[in-house]
């Protein structure tokens, strides 16, 4: 039977009970088809049923109704839903045959049995009686059981992906922090190493002008103010002044490389530490992406 027959049989499971099970990551079930007698709102007919594992209420139904749409150009209308549950069971004839479907959760299995009964022109249409039918019926019932269990996975699946891809940005995002540690130390540790070498520089400039100081200071101190010799030695003692100054600005541009080495030394090895946990956490994810593929292909 093809895929048209079990989208149109799905449309019957939009009000459903189901009981939640937690995501398994191996499908250690069976696609299992039985035929039985199952309570319709109420009246007892003849039915054939399959089982869905794994799955919520809000879950399969968003699972059946996007099922709906892609086989109804993206629209759940009511007028789809009757054209939909107008199908041929072969061997049976080819006048439209109505279908009813209700879900039971079965609480020991954590399943959803799916039961599916057909009718034509009100009347009950036992496929049992017509063997070819009856095959027909129960393989329309196995691709139902296939498909909504592969489509649970599916669900699961993509769950892993988008879990995988927002770790992948996590994953890139601190890797970008982590060159920028990297690039605050290496730029600090250049820039301390520019001030050390200017530093010696700028002492050896202070002991120069202090020397030209102590020079001028000898005459200095005894001439007149207006004296070329004290002009001497007040301009002396400004530029030590000066050199003191340039010696302090560079000393705190010094402490400024430093505490900036500093912060990236400390938020370096975090970010390391950060990294090597979304990297552990993406193996887990992409491991465990591994076995739903597998446990998807399982399915049959």
């Amino acid at each position: 039977m093809n895929r048209i027959l079990i989208v149109q049989l799905l449309i019957c499971l939009l009000t459903i009970t189901t009981h939640a099970q937690k995501i398994a990551e191996t499908w250690e079930n069976e696609i299992e088809v039985i035929s039985e007698t199952e309570k319709f709102d109420g009246v007892v007919h003849h039915a054939y049923s399959t089982f869905v594992y794994e799955v919520t209420e809000d879950a399969l139904r968003k699972l059946i109704i996007d099922e709906v749409k892609s086989s109804a150009n993206g629209k759940v209308t009511k007028k789809n839903m009757i054209a939909a549950l107008e199908v041929d069971i072969p061997h049976i004839g080819t006048d439209p045959i109505g279908v009813k479907a209700v879900t039971n959760s079965i609480m020991a299995s954590h399943a959803i049995k799916v039961s599916v009964a057909f009718f034509h022109d009100s009347l009950e249409i036992n496929p049992t009686d017509f063997p070819e039918s009856d095959k027909a019926a129960t393989e329309v019932m196995h691709e139902m059981g296939v498909m909504l269990n592969r489509s649970v996975v599916d669900v699961q699946i993509a769950g892993v992906e988008k879990e995988i891809a927002n770790s992948n940005k996590k994953y890139e995002s601190l890797k970008k922090e982590k060159a920028g540690f990297e690039k605050q130390i290496m730029n600090g540790e250049q820039k301390l190493a520019e001030l050390d070498a200017h530093g010696l520089k700028l002492d050896a400039k202070l002991i120069d002008k202090q020397h030209k100081e102590e020079r001028a200071k000898v005459l200095g101190e005894s001439a007149s103010a207006d004296s070329k010799d004290a002009k001497k030695y007040a301009k002396a003692q400004k530029n030590v002044m000066s050199a003191e100054r340039d010696i302090l600005k560079t000393d705190q541009s010094k402490l400024k490389a430093q505490q900036n080495i500093d912060q990236g030394q400390k938020g370096l090895p975090l970010k390391e530490q950060e990294i090597a946990e979304i990297e552990l956490q993406m193996n887990a994810q992409n491991e465990l992406l591994a076995k739903l593929n597998v446990k998807y292909e399982s399915i049959k």
